[in-house]
């Protein structure tokens, strides 16, 4: 299974614990744990790229499961870039 899926399923286990301290802010995750929670996605992804290697980290906006369920569905994005 590849890293990004790993670190989005470990977000997924996470998430209600994470929402309590991280709601609505994209969170940065690398090596299963966040390094940043920011306003912005842009900002994230910013944070991402100058202190991770390319493909080894998500970005995501954090809200509780009960916000993200079947019924009230928000899109998810892994988000990464590819380095030069």
């Amino acid at each position: 299974m590849d890293v990004l899926l790993k670190q989005y399923l470990w977000y997924l286990e996470n998430q209600d614990e994470l929402a309590k301290q991280y709601y609505d802010k994209v969170i940065v995750i690398h090596d299963f744990k966040v390094y940043g929670a920011f306003d912005t996605s842009i900002e994230a992804l910013m944070f991402g790229k100058e202190h991770f290697e390319p493909e080894s980290f998500i970005i995501q906006v954090c809200l509780p499961s009960s916000e993200t369920g079947p019924d009230n569905i928000v899109p998810q994005k892994i988000l990464f870039w590819q380095g030069q």
